[in-house]
């Protein structure tokens, strides 16, 4: 039989009762822990904390203890899905644009550029950007078309 060992995760959660969540395995046990009440589209580790996207709120940091250290508005309403970090940028899939944003996580967690796929005022079906990954020069994504 597969013994799984202590662990612990962070979930996000875009749906009803959605947030970002802390679940801890301890001795067999499992305690799930609500962090953050909003709706949460990602999550990605920025040095010893966290980068958390949210549609509703935009983006959050949070320390290594899940405390909210900053946030920014930037992103609201972009239907923000996945998120990477490389270096001291974020990059974050926002689907209502059907580009890639990328923040400024040192610097007032600013939007400084973008990749975009295709113009939403040239292409109205948006594309779903949905997840991105950043391993320099290298930079995937996927979406729904």
């Amino acid at each position: 039989m597969l013994q799984v060992k202590d662990f612990n995760a962070l979930i996000s959660c875009c749906n009803q009762n959605g947030g970002l969540y802390h679940l801890k395995r301890q001795k067999g046990m499992n305690t799930l822990q609500i962090i953050l009440d909003i709706e949460c589209r990602g999550i990605a580790r920025y040095g010893k904390g966290f980068v958390v996207a949210s549609n509703e709120e935009g983006i959050i940091l949070l320390d290594e203890s899940l405390n909210v250290v900053n946030f920014s508005h930037a992103g609201k309403g972009l239907d923000l899905h996945g998120i990477a970090i490389s270096g001291d940028f974020a990059y974050l899939a926002e689907t209502k644009l059907n580009c890639i944003g990328i923040y400024d996580l040192s610097n007032g967690l600013n939007r400084v550029d973008e990749i975009c796929f295709s113009s939403v005022n040239v292409n109205p079906k948006v594309d779903h950007v949905a997840h991105v990954k950043v391993d320099h020069p290298l930079v995937t994504s996927n979406m729904f078309l």
